[in-house]
């Protein structure tokens, strides 16, 4: 098994099981694509007002 030292060494220690890393995983993966797509929306927005507001003024 490959990985990261921290992930391998939990790993075998056998406090934590494959399915319990992967459940870890998916979930913060989850929050990832959330909190930047929100960022990007909110950055996106301010950017092409902003763009817009230049052109004009």
């Amino acid at each position: 098994m490959e990985g990261t030292p921290p992930n391998v060494i939990v790993f075998g220690t056998g406090a934590v099981t494959i399915a319990q890393m992967a459940h870890g995983g998916i979930v913060l993966n989850i929050i990832g694509i959330v909190l930047i797509t929100l960022f990007c929306y909110m950055i996106g927005g301010f950017a092409i007002v902003r763009c817009h507001t230049i052109a004009i003024g």
